[in-house]
């Protein structure tokens, strides 16, 4: 029998050159609000040896909440043009999340949207 880690309930999608900064302290203070076990970000939360890719599909289809995180360069050129692209993981993240029928919520590095997001999520989810 094959035993795997249990995945996170939330998922951090982020594009590290936009938002790759201020998702550090999205991170830290929905660990502090939810714990390290229920909160997924990739360089947080997937060990060394791990193949990277099984890892993050494995948690996006397994979550209950997505992060897409949305930097002050979400509408220039350089992001919009990545995420054209097949092979971008935001792009590709948003597509399995979608797909699996997740919960999607945008966020923007705006005052006052972290801690909306965790009195939204506690509201939704404690009555799931």
């Amino acid at each position: 029998m094959i035993v795997t880690d249990p995945v996170a309930e939330i998922f951090i999608s982020y594009d590290r050159q936009d938002a790759g900064g201020w998702t550090t302290m999205l991170y830290d203070k929905l660990t502090q609000q939810f714990g390290e076990d229920l909160v997924f970000r990739d360089r947080q939360s997937i060990l060394s040896g791990t193949r990277w890719s099984n890892e993050i599909e494995r948690n996006v289809r397994g979550c209950r909440a997505f992060i897409l995180t949305i930097g002050p360069d979400w509408r220039g050129e350089r992001v919009m043009s990545a995420l054209q692209r097949e092979d971008n993981w935001v792009r590709r993240e948003v597509e399995l999340a979608l797909e699996a029928d997740k919960h999607v919520f945008p966020v923007r590095r705006i005052r006052g949207q972290v801690t909306f997001f965790i009195i939204l999520y506690q509201l939704y989810f404690s009555h799931a």
